[in-house]
């Protein structure tokens, strides 16, 4: 089939990656419509962020704004109800705003009936309401809430899909954290300033229309055939059969990523043996117990928190065979998504060397380990990282899109003890510590404030000697993480739950 395919993404961030590159290798181009994922895909060639646009001949104001009486409105598919956090955020929002007078209105839709509303019927309906919540997991982009916009309603949402594209968080509706109080406290803050926000919302909303919209899509479907036609990129089959060769083994300690990082492996382009090292502690125990269960000539090491792109184990596999016979290790780069760089990721190795060399119950065993290979003579090949960007030949998928609090404020406490123990290579880490509060003055979530803390944690924590390797079992103790608890507790009950916006007319940057 040679006419150009163009295919459209609709998800919120990092929702079906495996199934985007499926899609992705078999068009000529892809419309991703909220400019957060395009971004954290990295720019892919042959991507474009196009938000979706709305229907303003059908979704307009048919009842003056001025006139209406506070009513608090939200919509959305019983069949998604637990990821549009109808139960856990909107039944005890509702609850609450009616113990407080505010009329409010929910309405979950059975997706597959043929009763549901028309598009006319859900514009009268949007018109008798002056607030709409959204308050999903995640979105590519919540249509009912441009829907709602463009009927008069000031939108409360959380940071999802292509809303931070939409709303401006105090100039013409509210972003907010998915908490119910989070969500009360918007809400409130929207009746109070109901008229400004939704004079300034109602002029934004105007641009999203199809006719306005639809002049990027159809930008994109002129360039497609205008240029000379691409390779045609088909579906990934999985002819190389690599099981006798190669075990993948993947570390899990139960973290969020795992399911993520096995279904971007069931999507590589080859087959292999893939055996889970669970729960194994020590790090340093973890990476024995590879070395020791390995049966096959090569195996490859895949952290839980690693996205691998389709193509990433046949690729390693074939560089490694291709490679001199002393070559004993060989690296390819991730994408950090919180670092924002590429970093020295997935490894490949040559078990007939490697098992030689047993892991120490040392800190930063790795690299012990590396230096007793090359002081025996064989050679470990790594890809360059300083200059490597997302699309680099050598990056061959993505790390870090899942994070705890805990987690995230280990890593980042451990690479800058690491960066104590090993200033040279670890020199790049230096201005992280003013990046990070930076990040977090623009955006105070609780995961910008634990990576903070942990290159904090890390700074102030003293590194006597080589210690033991990570382990995971430890996570709490580790140094700093509860009295970063407590801070962050003490910080939100004495701020009283004020926006970013608040804050900022209340303190300085000094402060």
């Amino acid at each position: 089939w040679r006419t150009p395919v163009v295919g459209s993404w609709n998800s919120g961030w990092p929702k079906r990656q495996s199934r985007f590159h499926s899609i992705y290798q078999s068009v000529d181009a892809m419309v991703i419509n909220n400019l957060d994922y395009w971004q954290q895909m990295g720019k892919l060639a042959a991507t474009r962020p196009i938000s979706n646009g709305i229907d303003l001949e059908t979704f307009n104001v048919q009842h003056s704004c001025d006139n209406r009486p506070h009513k608090v409105l939200w919509v959305g598919s019983n069949y998604h109800r637990t990821h549009k956090g109808y139960d856990e955020y909107i039944i005890p929002l509702m609850r609450r705003l009616e113990a407080d007078g505010l009329s409010c209105e929910a309405m979950l839709v059975d997706s597959f009936a043929n009763d549901k509303r028309t598009p006319a019927e859900m514009a009268q309906w949007y018109n008798q309401g002056t607030i709409y919540v959204c308050a999903s997991e995640s979105e590519g982009t919540p249509n009912t809430a441009l829907e709602a916009a463009a009927c008069g309603c000031v939108v409360v949402s959380t940071v999802v899909g292509n809303m931070p594209e939409l709303i401006r968080s105090g100039e013409n509706g509210y972003l907010v954290d998915r908490s119910v109080d989070a969500l009360v406290a918007g809400v409130k803050k929207a009746v109070t300033h109901y008229t400004r926000l939704s004079r300034q919302l109602g002029e934004d909303i105007l641009l999203w229309g199809w006719r306005e919209r639809s002049e990027q899509f159809y930008a994109l479907f002129r360039q497609v055939l205008d240029q000379p036609r691409l390779e045609y990129r088909a579906p990934a089959t999985k002819n190389s059969r690599l099981a006798a060769q190669l075990t993948v083994f993947v570390t899990t300690v139960g973290a969020a990523g795992f399911d993520d990082c096995i279904d971007h492996l069931r999507s590589q382009d080859c087959t292999f043996r893939l055996e889970v090292i669970d729960r194994v502690a020590p790090m340093s125990a973890a990476f024995q117990r590879m070395m020791d269960r390995c049966s096959t000539p090569f195996y490859l090491q895949v952290d839980e928190d690693m996205l691998l792109e389709p193509h990433a184990v046949r690729t390693l596999y074939q560089r490694m065979i291709s490679a001199e016979p002393d070559v004993a290790i060989l690296t390819a780069n991730l994408w950090d998504q919180h670092l924002e760089r590429c970093i020295i990721g997935v490894k490949i190795f040559r078990h007939a060397i490697v098992r030689h060399f047993p892991f120490a119950n040392i800190a930063s065993c790795e690299k012990d380990h590396n230096r007793r290979l090359r002081e025996s003579g064989y050679r470990i090949v790594s890809a360059p990282v300083e200059h490597a960007t997302r699309d680099s030949s050598d990056t061959l998928g993505l790390h870090g899109a899942h994070y705890s609090n805990q987690s995230i404020f280990e890593r980042y406490s451990t690479l800058m003890r690491n960066r104590h123990r090993h200033p040279q290579p670890m020199a790049w880490f230096d201005d992280h510590a003013i990046q990070f509060m930076e990040r977090f003055y623009q955006q105070p979530s609780e995961e910008n404030y634990f990576a903070l803390m942990g290159v904090v944690a890390g700074c102030l924590t003293r590194c006597d000697g080589d210690g033991q390797e990570k382990d995971y079992r430890k996570y709490d103790s580790t140094p700093g993480f509860n009295s970063s608890c407590d801070l962050l507790e003490t910080l939100t009950i004495k701020d009283g739950g004020r926006t970013p916006e608040q804050r900022d007319r209340h303190s300085s940057k000094a402060d």
